[in-house]
C-alpha cells in the first residue's frame, strides 16, 4: 500500500506491504506521492541495531548518527510493569530515503500517522527549512496570524474570537508549520491539533505573530530582538539534545523574525482583546 502526504510543500510518501490506516486530522493532507522523502516499512521480529555509540539515549529512545544525513533510531514502550521497554520499531535515513522494520504485531494496526510520528515528521520538515511551532493559526483576509504561547494561556480562544466578531477561518488550534522563502515567510497547516481538533490543510503568508499573556486589561506593545526569540523557541517543536536541530530552528527562527512583526498582547477573552490586536495590524 502506498499513501502520500503534503505539509507546506515538502512531501511524504509511505510504503507498506499492510494497509495503513488514516486519522481524521492527517486526510486533508493527502496528496499524490512524489518527491522529498520516502518511507518504507516491513516487518520482522529483528530489530539490528548499530554497533556503536548512540547520539543519544532515552528509557523509550536511541538515536545513532554518521554523519548529517545518515542515522538510525529505535523506538521502545513499557509493555509491562516488570520487564524493560520492549523495542518494536526500528528506522534508518539516509538522505531523503527511510527504511523502517516494525515488530509483526503492527502488522494488523499499523497507521500512517503512527508511521510519521515515529520517523519524527517535525525533524524532516526542519530539514527542508519548516520550522512546527505551537500556536493556534488563523486566515484573516488572506492573511495568517498565529497566537502563541504555552499551554492553557488562551490561544484557542482569542482564534475563536476571531472566528465570531471578524469572520476568520481558524486552520488549527494548536500548531503550524511555517516556512521562510524568498517571497516572505508563509504559515501552513499541519495535522497536528492537540485538543482543538482542527487541522486543515491551508495556507497564506503570514501577516503577525502574537505573542499572549492573560491580564484584567487588554494591552498590546510590539516585541523584538531577544525578547521576541527567547519566547518563540519555547515554543518551536524540534530535539532540544540535536546540535543541528538547535542550529536549524535558530536559523529559521530568526529568518522569520527578521520578515514577520510580533506583538506582545496581554489581554481578556473578549471582543475588545480582537479591537486592541486590530488597531495595530
Amino acid at each position: 500500500m502506498e499513501r502520500g502526504y503534503m505539509f507546506g510543500g515538502v512531501g511524504v510518501t509511505l510504503r507498506a506491504p499492510v494497509d495503513m490506516s488514516e486519522k481524521a486530522e492527517l486526510a486533508p493532507f493527502a496528496a499524490p506521492p512524489g518527491d522529498n522523502f520516502t518511507v518504507s516499512c516491513d516487518f520482522s521480529e529483528e530489530l539490528a541495531c548499530p554497533d556503536r555509540p548512540p547520539l543519544y539515549t532515552a528509557p523509550y529512545e536511541t538515536l545513532w548518527r554518521w554523519e548529517p544525513g545518515m542515522e538510525t533510531g529505535l523506538h521502545r514502550f513499557q509493555r509491562d510493569r516488570e520487564g524493560p521497554p520492549w523495542p518494536y520499531c526500528l528506522w534508518r535515513r539516509r538522505g531523503k530515503e527511510i527504511f523502517m522494520t516494525w515488530r509483526p504485531e503492527y502488522r494488523d494496526t499499523l497507521s500512517a500517522f503512527q508511521i510519521l510520528e515515529r520517523v519524527d515528521l517535525f525533524h524532516l520538515l526542519l530539514l527542508e527549512g519548516g520550522l512546527v511551532l505551537h500556536g493556534s493559526y488563523i486566515v484573516h483576509n488572506g492573511a495568517g496570524i498565529v497566537f502563541s504561547a504555552p499551554c492553557g494561556t488562551g490561544k484557542s480562544t482569542q482564534a475563536a474570537l476571531w472566528e465570531q466578531f471578524r469572520g476568520a477561518e481558524v486552520v488549527n488550534g494548536d500548531r503550524c508549520l511555517l516556512r521562510p522563502t524568498a517571497a516572505g515567510v508563509a504559515v501552513h497547516g499541519i495535522c497536528y491539533s492537540g485538543t482543538s481538533h482542527i487541522s486543515k490543510n491551508v495556507s497564506a503568508p503570514l501577516k503577525a505573530l502574537v505573542l499572549l499573556g492573560q491580564a484584567p486589561e487588554n494591552r498590546i506593545r510590539p516585541v523584538r530582538g531577544l525578547e521576541a526569540f527567547r519566547f518563540l523557541l519555547g515554543q518551536c517543536a524540534y530535539r532540544t539534545w540535536d546540535k543541528w536541530d538547535v542550529a536549524g530552528v535558530t536559523e529559521i527562527l530568526s529568518r522569520v523574525l527578521s520578515g514577520v512583526p510580533v506583538f506582545r498582547l496581554d489581554c481578556r477573552p473578549d471582543e475588545g482583546a480582537v479591537e486592541t490586536l486590530e488597531n495595530l495590524l
